[in-house]
């Protein structure tokens, strides 16, 4: 959780507690374009040793 900031004309805020990513808001601005990014950890049970490995966790990320 960050403080908001104002930054020009915008205020940049986190709404974490309300929605993870705030669709609502931006539904509500009528924006052209949302960027959203999703910056939370995959956990992956000990070291990828392998081909089979980096295949599995390319799956986690894509089908998240």
């Amino acid at each position: 959780m960050f403080v908001p900031e104002k930054t020009n004309d915008h205020l940049l805020e986190d709404t974490e507690l309300i929605e993870h990513i705030p669709v609502s808001v931006v539904k509500y601005l009528e924006v052209d374009i949302v960027i959203a990014v999703d910056v939370t950890l995959i956990k992956v049970n000990g070291e990828i040793t392998s081909i089979y490995g980096v295949i599995m966790q390319h799956e986690l990320v894509i089908n998240r």
